[in-house]
C-alpha cells in the first residue's frame, strides 16, 4: 500500500505534456549495432597450456576473420582504452536477431572463457527525415501500393529512390580506421524538457552543429 502511494505522489510530481505535444520526426533505420566490452583474463589465459591457448586463439582469429568479411553485417575488433574493458567487439547486422547469433557465438569460442564481460551498448543507426524527405515519404505513400506513411507515421520502409539513397547512407560499413571512438545518445523526453517539443528547424540546427563538433559534415 505504501509503494502505491508512493508511486501515485510521483505521478503527480511529473510534469504534464500538452496535448499539442509535437510527433518525433520521420527516421529511416540502417544497421542494428552491438558493442561489447570484455577484461581480458590475463593469469588464467598465461596458465593455460601454449597449445590450448593456441588453438583457443586460431579458433577466435578464424571466426572474427570471416565476421570482418560479411557483406550484409560486419564485426571488428579493437583495443579498448581506460578501465572499462581491455577489449571492444563491434557487430553491424541487419536485426537484433542476427545480433543475438552474433553474439552467441562469441560466446561459444574457447577463448571466451577467458573473456569477462564488462558492459555492452545495443543501439540503431538512424537517419531523421528532413521536412523535404517527409514530403516526399508524404508524396509516394499516396502512390505506392503499400504506402510507408499512414496517419503521420512510418509503417514501412519507403520503396522510392529518395528514401533508398537516404538509407544506404545510414547503412554503412565498419571504417578501417585504427581508432573507434563511440557514445551512447539518447534525446531527452522529460516533461517539458524535451527535445521533441524544440520546433523540427531547431533541432536539426543542433543536430547539424552536433556534427560538425565531431568533425563530421552532416547530410542536409
Amino acid at each position: 500500500m505504501a509503494s502505491d502511494r508512493a508511486e501515485q505522489n510521483r505521478g503527480k510530481e511529473r510534469a504534464k505534456i500538452p496535448g499539442d505535444f509535437p510527433a518525433a520526426p520521420l527516421t529511416l533505420e540502417g544497421y542494428s549495432i552491438l558493442h561489447q566490452m570484455f577484461r581480458v583474463r590475463r593469469r588464467q589465459l598465461r596458465a593455460l597450456d601454449s597449445a590450448k591457448r593456441d588453438a583457443a586463439i586460431d579458433e577466435a582469429s578464424k571466426m572474427f576473420g570471416d565476421m570482418a568479411r560479411r557483406e550484409d553485417g560486419e564485426s571488428a575488433l579493437f583495443s579498448a582504452l581506460g578501465h572499462k574493458g581491455d577489449l571492444m567487439i563491434v557487430h553491424f547486422r541487419r536485426s537484433f536477431k542476427e545480433l543475438a547469433q552474433a553474439e552467441h557465438a562469441v560466446a561459444t569460442l574457447a577463448l571466451s572463457d577467458y573473456l569477462e564481460p564488462a558492459t555492452s551498448y545495443l543501439s540503431v543507426i538512424e537517419i531523421a527525415c528532413t521536412k523535404q524527405r517527409s514530403r516526399s515519404i508524404a508524396s509516394s505513400s499516396s502512390k505506392a501500393s503499400d504506402p510507408p506513411l499512414r496517419n503521420g507515421k512510418l509503417t514501412s520502409r519507403p520503396r522510392f529512390p529518395a528514401a533508398r539513397k537516404d538509407l544506404t547512407a545510414a547503412v554503412s560499413e565498419i571504417p578501417a580506421r585504427p581508432y573507434l571512438c563511440f557514445y551512447p545518445m539518447d534525446k531527452k523526453r522529460d516533461g517539458a524538457d524535451n527535445w521533441y517539443r524544440l520546433p523540427i528547424d531547431e533541432r536539426q540546427r543542433l543536430m547539424h552543429d552536433h556534427g560538425w563538433s565531431g568533425g563530421v559534415s552532416p547530410a542536409k
